[in-house]
């Protein structure tokens, strides 16, 4: 288990700490101890509970303490469920993972976890027929959104009109579904 992807554990005080940086959405957690600050940065990365209550320990805090810190954090809903290991994020390939992080981020703060709805759309197939100033930008931003196999369809030539954003000079002539 881990905090949700994107949130962070910000010290507010000595005794009082808050996850997430948005204020209108945050948690705020008093602190018994404010070395329990540090078992709250752990769960920034992935520990499971036995390794929690170890950490706790260790910090000279105790198992129960450990288990209620837990307890607050399911109940807020800041922790992930899962291992990292086993997350959809792991299915996707590294360069597209680096690209969709910033959105699994995100989703991460309403879904839970935003990899799986990501590793979905991976898996979509879209089919787009005709490639021209409409066309390419929808193949492009679908492409960039993380759709997984898209079958382009336009074996008109790129003309010198259509050099811009998507097709550039070296495109010129070449059938558009093989340009782009």
């Amino acid at each position: 288990m881990k905090l949700k992807s994107g949130l962070r554990v910000l010290r507010r005080s000595a005794k009082e700490v808050q996850i997430g940086d948005d204020p209108r959405i945050s948690h705020r957690f008093e602190l018994a101890d404010p070395r329990e600050y540090e078992l709250l940065r752990l769960l920034e990365t992935d520990h499971s509970p036995a390794q929690v209550r170890h950490n706790m320990v260790k910090l000279g805090g105790s198992r129960e303490r450990a288990d209620e810190l837990l307890r607050m954090l399911r109940k807020a809903g800041v922790l992930t469920g899962k291992s990292r290991n086993c997350s959809a994020e792991l299915r996707l390939p590294i360069p597209s993972r680096e690209l969709l992080a910033p959105e699994a981020e995100s989703r991460a703060l309403v879904e839970g976890d935003g990899w799986p709805k990501l590793a979905q759309r991976m898996s979509q197939r879209v089919s787009i027929y005709g490639l021209g100033r409409t066309g390419s930008h929808i193949a492009m931003g679908l492409a960039v959104a993380g759709v997984g196999h898209l079958h382009l369809g336009d074996s008109r030539p790129v003309t010198p009109r259509d050099r811009g954003q998507v097709f550039g000079p070296a495109d010129v002539g070449r059938p558009r579904d093989e340009a782009l």
